[in-house]
C-alpha cells in the first residue's frame, strides 16, 4: 500500500511539471521563470559564464556541406581557424561579420551587404546643375568692370593720374658720348676718357735675337722671353731607337743615351707547348694540359603542373596545389602539397596564370612564399565589369634560393573565390635559371 502511495505522488508530480512547462512554453537554464517570448532562457546565477557554440576547424565545417540542405538554414557555428561566425545559409555558410563598401552604379549610390540600406539616387546633381560660370568685361572711361555669371561684378580703375596717352613714350638718343632718355628721363655718358676712337685697335708685333723672343703690342710695353735649349744646339734633339736580340733577350737602345735589356723568357723556352685545346663532353668543359670544370645545364630543371579541378574557396589565405603535373624533369614539384624544393642552389623563374571568379568585387592577392616567407606579392582588384565572370591573373617572378628551399603559391582574399581548373586555365611553371 505505501508503494503504490509514493507512486501515486510521484506521477502527479511529474504531470504537475508537465503542465507547468507547458504552461510557460519554453525552457529555462538557471531559472525557474524562463522569459516567455524565448523559446529557450539561458542565466548565469553569479553572471560569471557565457554560451559555447560548437567550434569547428574551417575543414570540419566544410566537411558538413554534402549533409547541409535548406532544412539546416540558421545553423551556427565558431570558426576556430578563422575566428569568426559562421552561419548556413541555406546554401553556403556566410561568416556573420560582413564588409561593406559604398557602390556607384551610374548615379545610384548604395551600400553593399545590407538589403535594407537607402540608395540614393545622384542623378539630380549630374547635367546642366554645373559649377562652369562666364567672365564678362565692361569699361566706362578709367573703370573696368569684371562680372562673373551666378555672382558679384567688381571694378576697378586703371587711370595713369593724367590719363593722357602721349606722354607714355619715351625716346633714347646719343650726343656724342651723351646717351639721353626723352620726356626728363635723364642721361649717362659712356665717354672713355679722350673720346678718340682711333686709339682702341691695338697690334702685335714679334722679334727674335739669339735665344729670345720679344713680343710687343702698340701703344704699350713688350715682354721678351728665352727658347734656349741650354746647349742651343738643333742637331742633337732627334733620338733614334734600335733593337738587338740575343737568346730570350731583348736590347732596346736609344742614340744619345744608355739603352736597356729585359728577358721573354717562358721559363722552359719551348715553343711547341704553348697552345692548348678546349673539349666540351655532356656538361663538362675541359683544357688540354689543364683542369675542368662542369657547365650547368639549368634546362634540365623544369616542371609545369596545372590545377585540375574548378573549386570554392570562402575568405582567408590558401595554398593553391596544382595537382597535375604536365613534366617534372627532376622531379622537384609535389603535385599532392603544391610545393616545388629547390635542388640545387641558383636563380630560380616561378610563372603562371589563375583564372579566378571573385565574389563581389573585393580585393585578390596572389603570394609566393620561401620556406614561408613572402618574397613576391601581387594585387588583384576585380571591377564591376568582371562581375559574375572569370578573370585571369599572371605571376612572374625570379627568386635566389638555397638547395632544400620550399617554394609555395598562395591566394588570399577577404570575400572568397572559385579557382577554375584547366590545364591552359590556371597553371604554374618554374625552372633554374642559373645555378650558384
Amino acid at each position: 500500500m505505501g508503494k503504490s502511495i509514493k507512486r501515486l505522488i510521484l506521477l502527479a508530480g511529474f504531470v504537475l511539471a508537465m503542465q507547468q512547462g507547458h504552461a510557460q512554453s519554453g525552457v529555462g537554464i538557471g531559472t525557474a521563470n524562463p522569459n516567455p517570448n524565448a523559446a529557450l532562457d539561458i542565466q548565469s546565477a553569479a553572471n560569471d559564464k557565457g554560451i559555447l557554440i560548437p567550434r569547428l576547424t574551417t575543414t570540419e565545417r566544410l566537411a558538413m556541406n554534402s549533409a547541409l540542405s535548406v532544412a539546416e538554414t540558421g545553423l551556427l557555428v565558431f570558426d576556430a581557424d578563422l575566428k569568426e561566425f559562421y552561419y548556413w545559409n541555406g546554401t553556403i555558410w556566410t561568416a556573420i561579420s560582413v564588409t561593406q563598401d559604398l557602390q556607384l552604379t551610374g548615379n545610384i549610390l548604395s551600400i553593399t551587404n545590407n538589403p535594407s540600406a537607402t540608395s540614393i539616387d545622384l542623378s539630380p546633381f549630374s547635367g546642366t546643375n554645373t559649377d562652369n560660370q562666364n567672365l564678362t568685361s565692361t569699361s566706362s572711361g578709367n573703370n573696368r568692370t569684371i562680372n562673373i555669371s551666378g555672382g558679384t561684378a567688381t571694378t576697378f580703375n586703371v587711370a595713369d593720374n593724367d590719363n593722357n596717352p602721349t606722354n607714355e613714350l619715351q625716346t633714347i638718343s646719343k650726343s656724342g658720348a651723351t646717351v639721353t632718355l626723352s620726356n626728363s628721363g635723364g642721361s649717362f655718358s659712356v665717354n672713355d676718357g679722350d673720346i678718340s676712337s682711333t686709339n682702341e685697335i691695338q697690334n702685335l708685333s714679334f722679334s727674335a735675337t739669339g735665344t729670345n723672343r720679344t713680343v710687343n703690342i702698340s701703344g704699350g710695353t713688350g715682354t721678351t722671353f728665352s727658347v734656349a735649349d741650354n746647349d742651343n744646339s738643333p742637331t742633337n734633339e732627334i733620338q733614334n731607337l734600335s733593337f738587338s736580340a740575343t737568346g730570350t733577350n731583348r736590347t732596346v737602345n736609344i742614340s744619345g743615351g744608355t739603352g736597356t735589356t729585359f728577358s721573354i723568357a717562358d721559363n722552359d723556352n719551348n715553343a711547341s707547348n704553348e697552345l692548348q685545346t678546349l673539349t666540351f663532353s655532356s656538361s663538362t668543359l675541359s683544357i688540354s694540359g689543364g683542369n675542368s670544370v662542369t657547365i650547368p645545364n639549368t634546362f634540365q630543371e623544369a616542371f609545369r603542373a596545372f590545377f585540375s579541378k574548378t573549386t570554392t574557396y570562402l575568405k582567408g589565405t590558401y595554398k593553391i596545389p596544382f595537382d597535375i603535373t604536365d613534366y617534372d624533369l627532376n622531379g622537384s614539384y609535389k603535385n599532392a602539397s603544391g610545393e616545388y624544393v629547390a635542388p640545387v642552389d641558383g636563380v630560380y623563374r616561378i610563372a603562371g596564370i589563375v583564372s579566378i571568379l571573385p565574389q563581389g568585387i573585393s580585393p585578390i592577392t596572389l603570394l609566393i612564399q620561401v620556406n614561408g616567407s613572402t618574397i613576391y606579392q601581387q594585387g588583384a582588384y576585380p571591377s564591376n565589369s568582371s562581375d559574375g565572370q572569370y578573370v585571369s591573373y599572371l605571376f612572374d617572378t625570379e627568386a635566389r634560393v638555397a638547395k632544400g628551399d620550399v617554394i609555395e603559391f598562395f591566394i588570399n582574399t577577404s570575400a572568397g573565390f572559385t579557382l577554375n581548373g584547366g590545364s591552359t586555365l590556371s597553371y604554374i611553371t618554374g625552372r633554374l635559371v642559373v645555378q650558384l
